[in-house]
């Protein structure tokens, strides 16, 4: 029985891998010929991030529309690291699409954690699977576009609450706040994903309401971080 165990995790793990590798050849296979241009708001972005490579200087928007530096700062970062040029900015977000991947799968784990541990290793192995193959973020994550981090961000948010409200340990609702501000810093669709609390915690009132000594200090916590983070783009709303 070990052994057999051992097998399957091996076999789990060895299917990761390969999907990670798929996921990065669909992502970044032709990069220098397809999408075969840029849009405006791609050329923007590929504008300030070569700016700030050069001047070491970051662009601050302040509107409603672009106060999003987050894309451009890890774009520039990238620059530096393998060149100036359309190519090296789509690479970056390739690996945005990887990473985001591998946090797929993590995510769907922590959402079926009541089930059996290899069952639930499954499901995110499928999970992966589904992502790394779906048209809608190949395409996404292999053009500039700055909102290529936001279903990270949001899935990493997702883990963190499944997995804060199974242990209820600090760290998790710290987590929470933290790549919900970052989503926010990367798109303004990001502001949305607070309002998914709501109902999250009507749930918790009717089904937890035992438990709001453990979970109404923690969402308050994680309402503070964000607010810390985001306190200078919060005015805009």
């Amino acid at each position: 029985m070990p052994h057999s165990k051992s097998v399957l995790n091996g076999f789990i793990l060895a299917s990761i891998l390969s999907v990670l590798f798929i996921g990065f050849w669909l992502r970044s296979s032709g990069l220098e010929y397809y999408p075969p241009g840029i849009s405006n708001d791609e050329a923007k972005n590929l504008i300030d991030a070569t700016y700030m490579k050069q001047t070491l200087r970051t662009p601050f928007y302040e509107d409603e529309g672009r106060p999003e530096p987050l894309n451009r700062l890890v774009a520039t970062g990238g620059a530096m690291l393998y060149g100036n040029s359309v190519w090296a900015f789509r690479l970056t977000s390739a690996f945005w699409g990887v990473l985001t991947l591998a946090v797929s799968y993590w995510t769907a784990v922590q959402c079926f954690h009541d089930t059996s541990p290899h069952t639930r290793k499954i499901i995110g192995l499928f999970a992966m699977i589904a992502l790394t193959i779906a048209l809608g973020h190949i395409t996404v994550t292999r053009s500039l576009y700055r909102a290529v981090p936001l279903p990270l961000f949001i899935l990493l948010t997702i883990g963190f609450t499944a997995r804060g409200l199974r242990t209820y340990k600090w760290h998790n609702f710290i987590a929470i706040g933290i790549f919900i501000a970052l989503g926010i810093y990367t798109y303004t669709a990001g502001f949305v994903v607070p309002i998914a609390f709501v109902p999250v915690g009507l749930i918790l009132i009717i089904t937890q309401r035992q438990r709001i000594t453990h979970w109404m200090p923690r969402l308050i916590l994680t309402s503070v971080v964000l607010a810390l983070i985001t306190s200078p783009v919060i005015y805009l709303l």
